[in-house]
């Protein structure tokens, strides 16, 4: 039988079962084409139809289902890794008393989760990977802990009924075998929640797995030899990246309609199967596609808006404040959406886009989105001696949120952007053909330095322990102006352009002049040190960010004026 994209097909004839309103129901599986497409039937045994979804979804988990066959897995796991897999690696090997006993691994569908686990997997002789969307996972599970299996790899934990009571009792038991236990879920907000839950007050760590990172693009496409070795990388390769060019099929992932559903159906199932009321994860049918909508339609309104002003801006596009008053000069109106983030997207007044979405609608959105790690907030501070809120109180202010007021009051405050570009570029066709957006114009001009930007800020908040990423803007010193990125976490001061900036612009030596910081500024082609900071092309510079490279091989300097004549 044929499925979605040529892929053959065999339905199941086991039993499979189903939970609905608290109660389980054996189903069968029919095959039915319906409006939209080819869908799987869930049917309990007095012909009733339980659940449904689409057919390239069940194909998905019939193949991961085969995938967990240990005389399969070396046939069908790739040899090329991501980044995560070693640093599971170290975290395996970690055998200090004190080291974390649980890994929480939160990443949306489709990003690779399962073959990183896979692939741990083949490492390890006494290691038992289990898939709890597979019947008797549970049997399976209680197996692996009595004949004491090392690591423990659990796969897709949020199908398991009380995952939360569950998790906990893994903890409890892996903490007495010195057993290293791996989990992942596909609805990333509930991973994200379990770590302050059950598992909380430390006795989990959490990890993030985005969407495909440059350098992993760069290795997995045979660009580089080695995520050691990207001495090859040329900046071409990052417009290539925004768009997946060349990267095999099941990792070129796509933010469109069935993905969204699939999406929400994960979501969904997690709050199914939690047994803890701070668990719930608040999103609603629909409202991915919102999000969708209102991002494709600013990105129009953002590529008009550079073909009409676009040309009176900064060479790299920013605008800062003395940019920003220049233009206001020239009567030339210059609106939020000079660099890409989710908070003039949400306050659009478009009908089209944002038909029949409320206030409360946007908050809750963006509340999700920050909570599954899609999204960060940015703070900017602008006094040295200012107090930024903390990432809890924006979530607090949005779940408060009931009208678009109190949204622009807020986002005249902070901005939340998403943490990699590729939400942008690989939303599906339907979506940017309905706002009209071209999306290889994303990739050019004004627009892919905003790209660069929501990349490497994103790149620094993913290192980061914060169940809610953010990252810190500084913009307070008369007479210069703003750095992207001031990470105090990582000691990093870093400011973002795919041009060769003027040194007159830059402003990494005028702020916190006492602290010894990591002090970077991304250039198109200028690799050197110039006084107390250091200008690196910025493709060479997003694979620095990536393997965490920046943080070892850069020196953390003061604040001084630079001397000498600049390029």
């Amino acid at each position: 039988m044929q499925g979605l994209e040529g892929d053959l097909v065999e339905l199941t004839n086991e039993k499979i079962s189903i939970l609905k309103d608290g109660k389980r129901y054996l189903c069968s599986v029919e095959l039915a084409d319906v409006k939209g497409g080819r869908q799987v039937l869930y049917v309990s045994e007095n012909g009733t139809v339980i659940k449904q979804e689409p057919l390239f979804r069940y194909n998905e988990r019939m193949k991961r289902r085969a995938a967990s066959s240990s005389t399969r897995r070396a046939e069908i796991l790739p040899i090329k890794e991501r980044l995560i897999v070693q640093q599971m690696r170290d975290f395996i090997k970690d055998t200090d008393p004190n080291a974390y006993h649980v890994a929480l691994i939160a990443g949306i569908r489709k990003v690779g989760k399962t073959t990183v686990l896979q692939q741990l997997q083949t490492s390890y002789p006494n290691a038992a990977y289990i898939d709890f969307q597979v019947k008797d996972a549970e049997a399976t599970l209680e197996s692996a802990l009595e004949r004491g299996a090392n690591p423990l790899l659990l796969d897709e934990i949020t199908h398991l009924p009380d995952f939360e009571v569950t998790t906990q009792e893994i903890y409890n038991r892996a903490v007495r075998n010195g057993t290293k236990v791996l989990i992942t879920g596909s609805s990333s907000a509930h991973i994200v929640k379990l770590s302050r839950s059950k598992l909380g007050g430390g006795r989990a760590r959490l990890f993030r797995l985005p969407p495909i990172m440059f350098v992993e693009y760069l290795y997995l496409t045979g660009r580089i030899p080695s995520y050691s070795d990207y001495s090859a990388v040329k900046n071409e390769d990052f417009v290539d990246y925004l768009l997946l060019k060349g990267l095999m099929p099941n990792l070129r992932i796509q933010f469109d309609a069935d993905y969204f559903d699939t999406f929400y159906s994960e979501i969904k199932d997690g709050n199914e199967k939690r047994g803890l009321s701070n668990s719930l994860v608040d999103l609603k049918e629909g409202d991915l596609m919102h999000m969708a909508n209102l991002i494709a339609y600013k990105l129009n309104e953002a590529a008009t808006y550079d073909k009409s002003v676009g040309h009176l801006l900064p060479k790299d596009g920013k605008v800062g404040k003395r940019e920003f008053n220049s233009l206001k000069n020239l009567d030339v109106d210059v609106p939020k959406w000079n660099k890409i983030d989710l908070s003039d997207a949400f306050v659009t007044e478009s009908y089209e886009a944002a038909k029949n979405v409320t206030a409360q609608d946007k908050a809750r959105i963006l509340n999700f989105l920050l909570w599954a790690g899609l999204a960060n907030i940015e703070f900017t501070k602008e006094s040295d001696e200012a107090r930024l809120q903390g990432a809890g109180d924006i979530v607090s202010r949005l779940n408060e949120c009931t009208s678009t007021q109190e949204l622009q009051k807020l986002f005249d405050e902070v901005s939340i952007c998403f943490i990699t570009p590729l939400f942008y570029t690989r939303l599906g066709a339907d979506i940017v053909s309905r706002m009209g957006v071209d999306v290889e114009n994303l990739c050019k001009g004004d627009m892919l330095g905003r790209m660069l930007e929501v990349y490497m800020r994103g790149a620094v908040t993913l290192r980061g322990v914060n169940r809610i990423m953010y990252s810190v803007k500084l913009d307070y010193i008369d007479g210069s102006g703003e750095v992207d990125v001031f990470d105090v976490d990582s000691g990093l001061l870093l400011e973002i352009t795919c041009s060769n900036k003027s040194v007159k612009r830059i402003n990494l030596q005028n702020y916190m002049k006492d602290m010894e910081l990591i002090r970077v500024c991304s250039t198109e082609s200028i690799d050197d040190i110039y006084g107390c900071y250091h200008r690196i092309p910025y493709a060479k510079l997003c694979c620095m960010l990536d393997t965490g490279d920046i943080f070892t091989m850069l020196p953390r300097v003061k604040g001084t004026e630079p001397t000498g004549n600049p390029l």
